[in-house]
């Protein structure tokens, strides 16, 4: 196994939500990738 390495990402958002990415990373060996945000509660008043 190689060094750790910290690639950087960003994140885009507008009204319909958010999207992260990380454009820089090379999959080729990675089999799954998983981003994971909690729920937002909405409160409808």
């Amino acid at each position: 196994m190689s060094d750790i390495k910290f690639i950087e990402g960003g994140i885009f958002t507008d009204y319909r939500g958010q999207i992260s990415h990380v454009n820089d990373l090379d999959m080729q060996e990675i089999k799954r990738f998983y981003i994971i945000h909690q729920k937002t509660a909405r409160v409808f008043g």
